[in-house]
């Protein structure tokens, strides 16, 4: 399933994941693209119908506005601060998490 979610801080914003972080300022009408691919973009040996490339989770703090937070399916976690710049937090989970999905984020 797509995960999406409605903004804290503006009704109109909504958020939703594929491989990358889309962003809606118009209840849906039109998107952007806001982040980079966040997949690990796996090769040809990975089979499936979703092979390690999808987000599964969006979080948007309630305390910062512009901090979201994107987990995929691989087990990344990626966070933002402004709107642009994503950065891998997986290397700080421990060793036997690694490579697990991000089912639920809570910020």
């Amino acid at each position: 399933m797509t995960p999406f979610i409605l903004s804290h801080y503006d009704s109109k914003t909504l958020y939703a994941g594929a491989n990358m972080l889309f962003k809606s300022e118009n209840r849906g009408d039109s998107w952007k693209r806001i982040s980079p691919d966040l997949s690990t973009n796996p090769g040809p040996e990975r089979k499936g119908d979703v092979p390690f490339g999808t987000i599964t989770d969006i979080s948007e703090s309630a305390l910062k506005k512009g901090l979201l937070y994107a987990g995929t399916d691989d087990g990344q976690l990626h966070v933002t601060r402004r709107r642009r710049r994503y950065v891998d937090k997986d290397q700080q989970r421990p060793a036997e998490q690694m490579g697990q999905s991000r089912c639920r984020i809570e910020v």
